[in-house]
Parts: structure tokens; sequence; C-alpha cells
């Protein structure tokens, strides 16, 4: 088992993790990390070996994620800034 936590600061910026098993687009965001968990991995036909990743800020991005081996997962963190603030932060 892997266990993977995404900590950020309350207030400026919100995660959303998800596990992929199978290629896919991965939606355009501003930053973000993509990490082979299992597997190899092309991301917009670069080549990740497992426990390789990439990570970007400040340009938005798509990608384009295809697996490679049977087994493969893929980590996809979107860090996107909130809007909202609490108790009149």
């Amino acid at each position: 088992p892997t266990d993977f936590n995404v900590m950020t600061r309350r207030g400026p910026l919100r995660a959303d993790v998800c596990v992929l098993h199978e290629g896919g687009e991965i939606a355009p965001v501003e930053r973000g990390l993509l990490l082979a968990l299992r597997g190899r991995w092309q991301l917009n036909g670069i080549d990740c070996a497992p426990g390789t990743g990439l990570w970007w800020d400040g340009e938005t991005r798509a990608w384009q994620a295809t697996t490679l081996d049977t087994g493969a997962a893929l980590v996809a963190v979107r860090l996107e800034a909130t809007t909202n603030t609490s108790c009149g932060d």
C-alpha cells in the first residue's frame, strides 16, 4: 500500500486528488502534480517511470495521460485557488 497526503495552507489553496488507472485527458489547471505510482506513463509525450512525475505552477496546462503498463496507477493533484474565506479571514 502507498500513502499519499497533500497538505495546503487553509484558505489560499484547495487540493483535489484522484488516482487514474487508465489513460485519459486531465483538465486544465494552473498548478498541480502528476505522480506515477505504478507502471509507466506518458504525460503529453513525456515518459514517467514508477516513482517519477511532474509538477507545474503558474501556467495553466492540460495533460493527456497514456498508460504503458497493465495495473498502472497515476496520482493527479489539482491545486486551485479558493474564493471563499471563513470567519472574516
